[in-house]
């Protein structure tokens, strides 16, 4: 692409100098949830001719304007004005199962993957990646970075419509978002199973030696002994267990899509596994009266009680089913 300044007033010097300044917005295109990228501004200095070495420029609808200044008058061109510009674009393509798939595989386990699993780390991600585009309107199945199909949206970025700026094929959250991650699948990939390595898999190891500091896990000690004050019983040491290698990933999936909602500890935290209560309102235990000790227990959150105050599901409330589910190949 290039502008020429190709008629220029009488006065104008012969030795004329031009700067030109192009400044890259970058917008959220036509789709349901897109979110405009930050954009960039470069400068360039010459003559009457003008030919844009964009240093980053990745996908969308492309409209340029150049606006110059000459002996005190400013003037100005976009590629709008003209039929033969007017829409120019570069959409995206979206990878293949088996490029995803080499791309996820190629990735080294991490050492807090939990050892004694049942779960293969390359297929839960394998699975991830297909349910998290997958949910989406965009298409036949998963893996999708950019909308499937010749409409209106075809080949533009698969943006989530829940507000967090999720985008691509791992729905990867960024504030602003990233350029690279709107339009770059292998960008994206990385960046969001990244997280899945660092922080979500992060809770299984921390969490429920955190939660046994937490003011309403202690009040919910402080009532089973009070109960067991009024049966003449002596008060127990209450303990929650860590989760199982199992537990863990599936904590960790969970995670993925988000742990939004209120424990059964009145938590503003609703992971996979919350504790136990009975019929009471009381802290189910195991206890060994001999040693006055009680092991809390943990139980699967049910899917129904994924729902915020007006009873709207609160993410996807079966997603570590869904994940589970998914096909791995």
């Amino acid at each position: 692409m290039t502008f020429e300044i190709i008629s220029l007033p009488a006065c104008t010097p012969s030795n004329l100098f031009v700067t030109w300044t192009t400044s890259v917005n970058l917008a959220a295109g036509p789709v349901p949830g897109g979110k405009a990228v930050k954009g960039f501004t470069f400068v360039a200095q010459g003559g009457t001719t003008y030919t844009p070495a964009f240093p980053t420029l990745a996908g969308g609808d492309l409209d340029v304007t150049a606006n110059f200044v000459v002996s005190g008058k400013t003037y100005s061109v976009s590629t709008e004005a003209r039929t033969a510009t007017k829409s120019l674009r570069i959409l995206g393509k979206n990878p293949t199962k088996a490029q995803v798939q080499q791309a996820v595989d190629g990735r080294a386990t991490p050492a807090n993957w939990p050892s004694g699993t049942n779960y293969d780390y390359h297929v839960i991600l394998r699975k991830i990646l297909y349910v998290e585009t997958n949910l989406l309107s965009i298409g036949a199945g998963g893996y999708n970075q950019f909308y499937r199909g010749d409409g209106a949206n075809g080949g533009y970025p698969a943006w989530n419509t829940g507000g967090d700026n999720g985008v691509g094929i791992s729905q990867v959250t960024d504030n602003p978002p990233k350029l690279s991650n709107v339009w770059n699948w292998r960008a994206n990939l990385a960046a969001g199973l990244a997280r899945f390595d660092s922080d979500k898999l992060g809770y299984g190891l921390t969490y429920p030696t955190t939660l046994a500091k937490n003011q309403n896990f202690k009040d919910a000690v402080a009532a089973v002994n009070q109960n067991r004050a009024f049966a003449a019983k002596p008060a127990l040491l209450v303990k929650i267990p860590a989760w199982t290698p199992d537990q863990r990933v599936e904590v960790a999936i969970r995670a993925y899509n988000g742990a939004a909602g209120i424990d059964s500890l009145g938590i503003h935290i609703l992971h996979e596994f919350e504790l136990q209560k009975g019929s009471n309102g009381l802290l189910d235990l195991r206890v060994d009266e001999a040693k006055f000790v009680g092991m809390a227990i943990w139980s699967r959150v049910p899917e129904a009680r994924r729902k915020d105050s007006l009873g709207k599901p609160i993410g996807d409330p079966a997603y570590v089913r869904h994940v589970l589910e998914a096909p791995s190949a």
